[in-house]
């Protein structure tokens, strides 16, 4: 099959592309169009990208020896994540992809690779935090719009600094907004604005003791029966499971000792929350968690 038959010009400029990504050398581009054109689902898979707007990202997978790949619209599963993929996604949600002139192809290449959650995370706090931070880009939105975007963006962000913990089988306490936790505000001779703000402050800090809370009384509260629920466990499960479990109480005490963690308390205590205390004697109990 002719390369150029199986894709129209904006499929063979996404493929060459592709190819580049994945290091397929100049002589051996052809054969790698080739192949691709030959496979009929991973044909039909990207001119359905192409041509469809409601297709959000296809997935392109490098074959073994790296001479072709193949295409799909299935979420990379983690094994494999472990080889090179390269995700194509729409920059604006079902905008069509022309390569007429003076127009640039509304597409993003992204490669996923193992620690794509930390990558993720790592932008998400550094980069789109940083623009949606920026009065600048915040200009013609009320303070309604503002405030319900950035509270939504930092929930956001709490759950993904949870979910990177987990993959790495630990448990993460994400801290709240930095603004929130900055302190020398809320003291006393405080104007009624100056209240409502600090009414505002202790409502977030006390959501993320809250969480805090369940995410440690989770791991308190866990008993090696559940390793015994997976069929037959190796000899050593137990023990595994109890060492794993002390790793993590250790990194939840050393999180615990975080100057964002004692800020937020010293705030909640000055302000007088009834979860200070529940959460005080909460860390006494990680402390005093029996070691493997």
């Amino acid at each position: 099959m002719d390369k150029a038959g199986a894709f129209d010009e904006r499929g063979l400029w996404v493929l060459r592309r592709v190819s580049t990504i994945f290091a397929v050398r100049r002589e051996k581009l052809d054969k790698f169009l080739q192949l691709l054109g030959e496979d009929a689902n991973s044909s039909r898979v990207l001119n359905h990208f192409l041509n469809e707007v409601e297709v959000p990202a296809v997935f392109f997978h490098s074959s073994g020896n790296g001479d072709s790949c193949t295409v799909s619209t299935d979420l990379p599963t983690a094994a494999q994540l472990k080889k090179k993929v390269l995700a194509l996604v729409r920059s604006k949600h079902e905008v069509e992809i022309d390569l007429g002139p003076g127009r640039r192809p509304s597409v993003v290449f992204v490669e996923l690779a193992k620690g794509i959650m930390d990558l993720i995370n790592s932008y998400c706090h550094s980069v789109y935090l940083s623009v949606l931070m920026n009065p600048a880009n915040q200009r013609g939105w009320s303070d309604l719009i503002t405030r319900d975007l950035l509270d939504k963006f930092h929930s956001f962000l709490a759950s993904l600094h949870v979910t990177v913990g987990l993959r790495q089988g630990q448990t993460l306490l994400p801290l709240p907004p930095r603004e929130a936790v900055q302190e020398g505000a809320g003291g006393p001779g405080k104007t009624s604005s100056a209240a409502s703000t600090s009414k505002d402050r202790v409502h977030v800090l006390e959501g993320a003791v809250i969480t805090w809370t369940k995410q440690v009384r989770y791991v308190l509260k866990q008993e090696p029966e559940h390793v015994f629920r997976d069929g037959s466990p190796q000899p050593d499960a137990e023990l595994q499971f109890w060492r794993s479990r002390a790793n993590n109480l250790n990194s939840i005490h050393m999180q615990l000792q975080m100057e964002g963690v004692k800020r937020v308390l010293r705030f909640l205590e000055a302000n007088k929350s009834t979860y200070v205390a529940p959460f005080a004697r909460l860390q006494k109990e990680v402390e005093v968690a029996p070691p493997i």
